[in-house]
């Protein structure tokens, strides 16, 4: 993350984020729409794929295929591999993404991290699974 926090100011920048992410783990924070990123390093397929990522509301989960609907075109596929290489975990909310029939793909911090990311959020897993009602995906 840290070729991502360019800015004059690093030590306020890393203050805030941390403060920020502490607050989310607790459940006090929701989202992170006011923290600086910097995209420079991302492809425009990549950059595309985060910002469709960080429209997910807190507490909902969306497809890798409803991702590639909302910015016109790749696959699914694509979709997973841009987002593996998320360099703003939590911060861009990948975990809230899953397989259309709710099975918990990968993420970079590893499928436990995921879990409890969509746990904080109020949401049911049952071992790798979101337990999905009607309309639960985006």
């Amino acid at each position: 993350m840290e070729a991502y926090l360019n800015s004059p100011s690093n030590s306020n920048l890393y203050d805030l984020l941390f403060c920020e992410i502490r607050e989310f783990l607790q459940g006090k924070r929701k989202d992170f729409s006011n923290f600086p990123l910097f995209w420079d390093e991302l492809t425009p397929f990549q950059e595309k794929v985060l910002h469709a990522t960080c429209t997910i509301p807190y507490g909902r989960v969306a497809s890798y295929k409803w991702i590639i609907k909302k910015i016109g075109y790749g696959s699914p596929r694509s979709a997973g591999q841009a987002l593996s290489k998320n360099p703003f975990a939590i911060l861009v909310p990948c975990h809230r993404v899953v397989g259309k029939d709710g099975h918990l793909r990968g993420f970079g911090g590893g499928l436990d991290w995921k879990r409890k990311l969509l746990t904080i959020e109020g949401r049911e897993i049952r071992g790798n699974f979101l337990s999905l009602k009607e309309g639960d995906l985006i």
